[in-house]
């Protein structure tokens, strides 16, 4: 970890609204560790990790509460994670979220990764990643707020098991409690294991327009944040230009100033290619319009770059397995 690992302010907002609510003096705390109150507002705004580390650090010993990351997520709205929280409300289901987070996860911190996998006997395992040494400088409340975040979202008895590499507490009942699972302790990962099944449910407040329009504004911020990542600054082009027919890597790379070769090479040492990455958004651009919008079927494929109807439904039939009006009539019945 260096100081260059950043996470954003209005997190560290929902930890200055649980102080408030505690009846502490939030301001007081905040000043303790160095950190300025008046940015937990600003949606722009970031706090170096090490300094957040202190921050969870301190609101412990002040409140005399061990479980102190598990109060957090109630003081979280949409807005805490700017675009990206808005995001994951707005998509069609659990797994277009999921998929979300795990890519954009870097705007909230850029300190860890987020994975998931789903195993033969349809289980999900979703995992916060980070290297032994960076664990050891993250405090266990900031994985407890983090996860609990995002599994208080899961659906009543569909999360099975919580696994956390922090020492078992003085009062683990209050984990398992919380939770409402099995919670292990000392654990070799930080991870959730829940219910496959529960990744297409689709979600009360999907919003197809609002979920594309706020992911673009969270790749934009995370764009600016990690301009080193190129793979984050060619999908953001990706979609900027897409309507206007099907991009073409030269002009990709003339649009952040750099050769077809340069922009090459950086994508392979992401472990990524152009073709991937513009095959990835149209897919996904694509079900998330069909199934949530009435648009004509040759109106979406011009959105997503396509000369022509025909053409974009090879490829979506390549990509998913069925036609485009197949699957927006399998989406429906799940309305």
């Amino acid at each position: 970890m260096t100081e260059k690992n950043t996470t954003l302010a209005t997190w560290a907002g929902a930890i200055y609204e649980t102080l408030e609510a505690m009846g502490l003096d939030a301001r007081q705390v905040f000043k303790d560790v160095g950190l300025d109150p008046k940015l937990v507002k600003d949606a722009n705004a970031r706090f170096a990790v090490p300094a957040m580390s202190d921050l969870w650090h301190r609101c412990v010993e002040v409140s005399g509460d061990e479980a102190f990351g598990l109060r957090v997520p109630g003081y979280c709205s949409a807005l805490t994670f700017h675009g990206l929280g808005v995001a994951l409300e707005a998509s069609g289901n659990m797994r277009e979220a999921l998929d979300r987070l795990v890519k954009l996860s870097h705007l909230i911190s850029d300190i860890a990764d987020l994975d998931y996998e789903c195993d033969e006997r349809g289980n999900c395992k979703f995992s916060i990643q980070l290297t032994p040494a960076d664990r050891l400088q993250v405090a266990h409340e900031a994985i407890d707020a983090f996860m609990y975040s995002y599994c208080q979202h899961i659906p009543e008895g569909g999360l099975f098991r919580v696994e956390l590499v922090r020492p078992t507490p003085k009062t683990p009942e209050i984990w398992r409690e919380t939770f409402s699972a099995e919670v292990h302790f000392g654990c070799s990962r930080d991870r959730a294991i829940f219910d496959e099944q529960l990744l297409d449910i689709p979600l009360s407040a999907s919003n197809p327009a609002l979920a594309l329009a706020s992911e673009q504004v969270a790749l934009d911020s995370l764009r600016q944040l990690h301009k080193s990542h190129i793979a984050v600054r060619v999908e953001a082009e990706i979609r900027r230009l897409l309507d206007q027919g099907e991009p073409k890597q030269k002009q990709i790379a003339e649009s952040l100033c750099m050769s077809s070769r340069q922009l090459q090479r950086r994508l392979a040492e992401e472990g990524v290619s152009f073709v991937d990455i513009l095959r990835q958004v149209r897919h996904q651009l694509a079900k998330e319009l069909l199934a949530g919008s009435n648009r004509s079927v040759t109106d979406i494929s011009l959105t997503l770059g396509f000369s022509d109807q025909s053409n974009f439904a090879s490829a979506f039939k390549r990509w998913q397995g069925c036609s485009p009006s197949e699957y927006r009539e399998q989406a429906g019945k799940h309305q």
